[in-house]
């Protein structure tokens, strides 16, 4: 019935509909909608998430409509986890392989270490090279510049331990 309309008089809306009456004559009333089996939910949408003026999922369900669409969802999921195992399986594992393989440690070629460590002597009151004197560093040892930075930062760490004048001049700066 519209809106405007006013339903005749006595008429609770709940009661039977007038234009569906059957041919046998008999009047029935309408039964309520009944509540949507689990089996045609999205599997994506969660009960609680549907639309707030629908109320919520402990007014629509029963504890074991809520059980069995937990374990609905479950099965979804696990089904879902199967297929893409079975798609995307091998290059997963491949994938597992490469990361869990440790970085095997390579050492330096040992002329450019000496050469290094030849710098390190000269310089050792300050052992931070100029970008220039990295560069040159990085072409006379065939190595890169982030090689040269990442030894000096090692090399420091490692080996050398500031004098204590200079702990000095860093706190007075």
């Amino acid at each position: 019935m519209p809106p405007d309309e006013v339903p005749p008089d006595g008429a609770t809306g709940m009661g039977p509909v007038p234009d569906e009456t059957p041919p046998d004559g008999v009047t029935r009333a309408v039964e309520p909608p009944a509540l949507t089996p689990i089996g045609d939910l999205d599997p994506y949408k969660h009960a609680c998430d549907q639309d707030e003026t629908a109320g919520s999922s402990e007014e629509e369900f029963s504890g074991r409509e809520i059980d069995a669409q937990e374990s609905h969802f479950k099965r979804e999921d696990r089904d879902l986890k199967d297929n893409l195992l079975c798609k995307y399986g091998g290059y997963l594992s491949s994938l597992k392989q490469e990361f869990s393989k440790r970085k095997k440690k390579i050492k330096l070629p040992k002329d450019a270490r000496l050469k290094l460590l030849d710098w390190w002597e000269a310089h050792y009151g300050w052992p931070y090279p100029t970008e220039g004197e990295k560069m040159a560093l990085a072409e006379s040892t065939g190595l890169d510049q982030k090689q040269i930075s990442n030894w000096f930062i090692n090399q420091r760490k490692r080996h050398w331990k500031p004098s204590e004048n200079m702990q000095f001049a860093v706190m007075d700066d």
